[in-house]
């Protein structure tokens, strides 16, 4: 099987097929306010390749009335790399909502054996049965889980366990 490049991030949203709905306008979505994520990380130093002469306008919708949101017409995309245990359910309840029927999750989850586990009370490290769940309604095409001890980007010594995936979106 071909190895899929190692990204430094633990969430990620990958969304290729048709837009749901919502993400088409009607069906109770309303213009909504793009939330402050200071920790994003831009993907590109400008915008992504094949966007470079796009006119749209990145929009951002609530849907029925909750506090899930979405966002379409993406040109500058970003990676959130740790999610607070405060938002990690709900953002799971977003990405289910965002994804139609043959779109694609793709993430990199730090998992519950990873040192952040016990050292980090803000980061959200998650049992592999405890990912598979938030997958219901998703057929797996890839998941690899590594433990290795290692280097953090500052040069700390660490102890590693990451789950990559990619999954579909099948109901």
């Amino acid at each position: 099987m071909k190895r899929l490049p190692m990204l430094p991030i633990v969430l990620a949203v990958v969304a290729l097929g048709p837009a749901t709905a919502a993400a088409q306008g009607p069906g109770g979505a309303k213009p909504a306010q793009a939330p402050a994520e200071p920790a994003a990380i831009p993907v590109y130093a400008g915008v992504a390749p094949g966007s470079e002469n796009a006119t749209q306008v990145e929009a951002w919708e609530s849907i029925g009335g909750s506090d899930s949101r979405i966002v379409r017409n993406v040109t500058r995309p970003t990676l959130t790399p740790f999610l607070p245990a405060a938002g990690y359910e709900a953002t799971w309840q977003r990405i289910r909502a965002a994804l139609s029927p043959g779109s694609r999750f793709s993430g990199m989850l730090f998992g519950d054996r990873d040192q952040a586990a016990s050292e980090e009370p803000d980061m959200t490290c998650p049992a592999p049965e405890v990912i598979r769940g938030h997958l219901a309604g998703f057929r797996i095409e890839h998941w690899e889980e590594k433990e290795e001890d290692g280097h953090t980007a500052l040069g700390e010594p660490h102890h590693f366990h990451l789950i990559e995936v990619v999954a579909v979106r099948t109901g």
